[in-house]
């Protein structure tokens, strides 16, 4: 009933008017809400991301230090390794060479 005493009183063309204006605002506030909604999900999606990221370089960080530690320790162990060679190597050529003295003292016993 309302619209047809709006009718009469404003005219068809008029109350048209309003009806495709109250339309047009509905729809535009409809889709300017909806895209507002969207933009607030991204917003909050990369600050998630943004968190998960910030995260991720300090493991990283924490990964790069226990790596570099352990190379550290490697290089130490490297030259532990080298030190050791050389005084068994050392230790093998004066058993050599006392073998080879025990060969000539059993040489000229055995003479």
């Amino acid at each position: 009933m309302e619209w047809i005493n709006v009718i009469q009183t404003v005219g068809v063309t008029t109350a048209a008017l309003i009806a495709c204006a109250w339309f047009i605002y509905n729809k535009d506030k409809q889709i300017s809400d909806g895209a507002k909604e969207r933009e607030d999900k991204a917003y909050a999606r990369e600050d998630k991301l943004m968190e998960v990221n910030s995260a991720n370089a300090k493991a990283l960080d924490k990964v790069a230090d226990t790596i570099n530690d352990s190379n550290a320790i490697n290089k130490e162990l490297s030259e532990t390794n080298r030190m050791l060679v050389s005084k068994i190597d050392n230790q093998l050529n004066k058993i050599d060479s006392i073998d080879g003295n025990v060969n000539k003292i059993l040489d000229k016993l055995n003479t």
